[in-house]
Parts: structure tokens; C-alpha cells; sequence
């Protein structure tokens, strides 16, 4: 899944964003969105259209912050998008006052804050043991099943996941983004986890070994 970013106007245009950012946080999407406000000399002196608005973007998000000063604007964009793109990812919501946005800043400032530096790596290496403990509980398995979800679907290679369950002959289900991970065409994948809306999905309770790629046990699996 790709990062994307949304810039907005303050008040009205971030209240009608909020019903999407509650659908990009249970779809795990990177969502970077920015908001204006009232010139900061003037907040919380009943500016026009002032609201609490990171208060309200917070329930709805994996991190909500005020830019406190221009010269923190790049320190708070890395920020946001290291937030957004760490461990299960989610949208963030930064707000960046009007007299922010044409104050000048030193480039030296940039510098500190260039997209290399805030990236996050794409491999990350599991516990040794841990893997092995799954390998063992797999292998033991008589009925293993496999869930994928967003979170797999951005921190997978498809190559080697569809090789595994080429190999292993593990049924795969998939849901949300993830769904691009293995096409229903092959002979292993069962398509969408969704139990209402497959009975093959409904097989988990049946299932001795589940292995959870990036996926929540939660209404979709029947809450396991």
C-alpha cells in the first residue's frame, strides 16, 4: 500500500474528513493529513472557525499534533510519516497555523528531515525463537489455516508468501488490501476471510493452527 497525503483548509474541511480518517484507521491506511488553522498568535482567543481540532482528529488516528513553530514544520512532517508507516499502519493528522505556512525556514532546517532519513526500512527481522516456534506449530498442524491483512499486504513480498503456501499447501485467506497478495486463481487461496461472506472462512473454528499475517482477530473471524 502506498503512502498518500491530504492537505485540507482549517475548521469545515477538517470536520468532514474525520468520518475518512475512521475508515483509513480500521483500514490500516498511511494517511498523512494536514489542516490549516488561525494565525497562532490568535488561538484560544476565539478566532474564527477555532476548534479543538487535533482533540477530534485524535480518536481517529494513530498520532494527532499541533505544529508548534515553523522552524519544527519539517520535524513534525518526519514525524507523521514515520507514525504512519510504523508497525500496523494508520493515518496521523498534523495541524500547521496559517501564518505557518508562508513563514520561511532555513534550509539547513530541511536538511535534518529529508524522506531518506525518516523512511522506514522494509525488512525488519523476526525473534529467531519465535519463528521457530511457528515453523514447529505449523508443521504439527493437522488443520492450519493462514489470515492475511492490511498490515501483510504492506510489509509482505507476494513471491515468497506464495511460495510458502505452494509449498506448505496451507489454505489462505485475505482480506481488505491484502486481497493483491495471492489471486483466488491459485490453487490454495480461498479468497476473502470475511466469514460472512464465505463458508470456507467459516472452516477457523475448525482449525487447529491459525497463522495471523498482519490481520486482528476481530469481527471478521468471529472474534476467533
Amino acid at each position: 500500500m502506498r503512502k498518500g497525503a491530504v492537505t485540507l483548509s482549517t475548521t469545515p474541511g477538517h470536520a468532514n474528513t474525520i468520518p475518512a480518517l475512521a475508515n483509513a484507521l480500521h483500514s490500516e491506511a498511511p494517511i498523512v493529513n494536514i489542516s490549516g488553522s488561525a494565525d497562532s498568535n490568535n488561538l484560544g482567543r476565539g478566532a474564527m472557525q477555532e476548534f479543538d481540532q487535533i482533540g477530534v482528529a485524535a480518536s481517529v488516528t494513530k498520532g494527532a499534533w499541533a505544529i508548534p513553530s515553523p522552524e519544527r514544520i519539517p520535524e513534525y512532517v518526519s514525524l507523521a510519516f514515520r507514525t504512519a508507516l510504523s508497525g500496523r499502519q494508520g493515518p496521523v493528522h498534523l495541524t500547521i497555523p496559517h501564518d505557518f505556512q508562508s513563514a520561511k525556514v532555513s534550509g539547513s532546517e530541511l536538511q535534518r528531515f529529508l524522506p531518506n532519513d525518516y523512511g522506514i526500512p522494509k525488512r525488519v527481522m523476526g525473534d529467531f525463537n519465535q519463528v521457530n516456534r511457528a515453523i514447529e506449530l505449523l508443521n504439527s498442524a493437522e488443520r492450519p489455516l493462514i489470515f492475511a491483512g492490511s498490515t501483510a499486504a504492506a510489509t509482505t513480498d507476494p513471491k515468497y508468501l506464495t511460495e510458502f503456501v505452494e509449498k506448505t499447501h496451507i489454505p489462505f485467506f485475505s482480506e481488505d488490501s491484502a486481497r493483491a497478495l495471492i489471486p483466488d486463481s491459485q490453487k490454495y487461496s480461498f479468497g476473502i476471510g470475511y466469514q460472512p461472506l464465505n463458508q470456507a472462512a467459516q472452516k477457523l473454528k475448525e482449525a487447529d493452527v491459525v497463522m495471523l499475517l498482519g490481520k486482528k482477530l476481530d469481527y471478521t473471524l468471529g472474534f476467533g
